[in-house]
């Protein structure tokens, strides 16, 4: 929205939709890659944002910057000169600017975080309930296996044709139970 000053000039304001623990959910915010996002997507993304932050889950400068050049690669740069000014140009067509990209990769990289964090603290198994399924389901526990070693002559290599049916010696040495 644009305010007029006395001066004849006007501000850019941007409406606040939202608060999110303090933190302002703006009209700007909802407009991502010229996709326009939901009140509720917005705020997800906020609390997301904010468990990153409380969990120390935050991306690295190396993070972001393989994002950067994942998209330069995509949209066919071959350079970093020339990458830089082809990834500006399609931000633009898109409706933003490479300083809101980057803060939005940082955000979907700290949400990728949280949620991996997430789904790995949930995903504990223990050795107890291992033992537990295979004996509930003998089906699908592992098949075992005996492993035997057989010495023979170069001789007897290149005479025979089928080693495994000339009843040749095979030694168990006891690595395989």
């Amino acid at each position: 929205k644009k305010i007029p000053t006395q001066c004849g000039a006007s501000w850019d304001i941007d409406a606040i939709i939202a608060k999110v623990n303090g933190e302002a959910i703006c009209d700007s915010d909802l407009t991502a890659w010229g996709n326009r996002m939901s009140i509720e997507d917005a705020i997800l993304e906020a609390l997301y944002w904010q468990k990153a932050v409380e969990c120390n889950q935050l991306p690295t400068e190396a993070d972001l910057e393989r994002q950067v050049q994942n998209a330069k690669l995509n949209i066919g740069a071959d350079d970093a000169h020339d990458g830089d000014a082809m990834l500006e140009k399609a931000l633009r067509e898109m409706g933003t600017t490479m300083t809101m990209y980057k803060r939005r990769i940082v955000r979907m990289i700290a949400k990728q975080k949280v949620m991996s964090a997430e789904v790995n603290e949930r995903s504990i198994v223990t050795t107890q309930e291992v033992e537990s399924y295979c004996k509930a389901h003998p089906e699908d526990a592992p098949e075992e296996f005996k492993l035997a070693i057989a010495f023979i002559s170069a001789e007897q290599a290149r005479t025979s044709r089928n080693l495994v049916t000339n009843a040749l010696a095979w030694d168990d040495i006891g690595w395989v139970q």
